[in-house]
């Protein structure tokens, strides 16, 4: 689960919506972080690794629910 900022529509005592991260999202933070990582150095490396392991296990999760989810239900 991750926080994502969302303004107005958000919880209005703290800005913040909590709400599971998309692979596209987490691969397009991965773009940036690498980024981070390559003008500023070890600092973000901890951040590149959290994200990378968070799209590793949703990238798995998403295939294994795929397989059950795509099956023709009546062949079943």
């Amino acid at each position: 689960m991750a926080l994502i900022w969302f303004g107005p529509e958000a919880n209005p005592k703290t800005n913040w919506l909590s709400v599971e991260p998309t692979i596209e999202n987490l691969e397009k933070s991965l773009r940036k972080v690498a980024r981070l990582v390559e003008a500023y150095g070890d600092e973000y490396w901890p951040t590149f690794e959290r994200l990378e392991k968070e799209l590793k296990a949703k990238q798995n999760k998403d295939t294994r629910l795929n397989k059950y989810l795509t099956f023709d239900e009546y062949n079943s």
